[in-house]
């Protein structure tokens, strides 16, 4: 009835998810957290800021349309905190969400792009190095649930999308145990607490 070295084991399971995530993520930027829904809740709070710093009119949260709670209802209550407004981007008729995710970025209204590679409904793909490069130019961070993604499909590379974080529960592809989530975050939201 040995469980072993958890802490062992915990930092040998950031450094896969490091691996699987590609680009170069180390464990150090990898947090173990108890679910998806958290780990956006962390990732809504430190992007307050974010909100704030746009004017009125300019604090919109964009999301998918029938996009997983997991990685919506946290920022619903961040709009709600900081005057801003959820958007959640209706499917596009062609079927490309970048183009119409770009289209939302490029007006200048968004503040905040909370998204998934993929619909949790259909599969269908978000490029996210086409999406992450105009979030990017407007200065935009962008926030990826990566659930359906991560160990089925291939790495998400978070600095060549422009992710400032990526979360994935491990109940789903990386065939983990419900109740725990791997959370990367952007070095620029540790290093002071470091």
């Amino acid at each position: 009835w040995d469980i072993g070295d958890t802490e062992a084991q915990k930092e040998e399971v950031r450094t896969l998810f490091g691996e699987l995530l590609g680009g170069g993520v180390s464990s150090r930027d990898v947090a173990v957290l108890p679910s998806c829904s958290f780990a956006m809740s962390v990732a809504a709070h430190n992007l307050r800021g974010a909100m704030r710093a746009r004017p009125a009119g300019r604090r919109r949260v964009l999301v998918l349309e029938d996009q997983n709670p997991s990685n919506v209802m946290q920022w619903q209550a961040l709009c709600d905190d900081e005057g801003g407004e959820l958007l959640a981007l209706p499917r596009p008729a062609d079927g490309d969400w970048a183009s119409a995710l770009v289209a939302q970025v490029d007006s200048g209204s968004v503040a905040v792009a909370a998204l998934p590679p993929c619909h949790w409904c259909d599969g269908a793909v978000v490029d996210l190095a086409v999406v992450g490069a105009a979030c990017s130019a407007r200065g935009v961070p962008l926030v990826v649930d990566a659930t359906q993604w991560l160990g089925a499909a291939a790495p998400l590379e978070p600095a060549r999308i422009g992710a400032c974080f990526v979360a994935c529960s491990v109940h789903k592809w990386l065939l983990g145990p419900y109740g725990a989530c791997l959370c990367y975050a952007e070095p620029s939201f540790w290093r002071a607490l470091a």
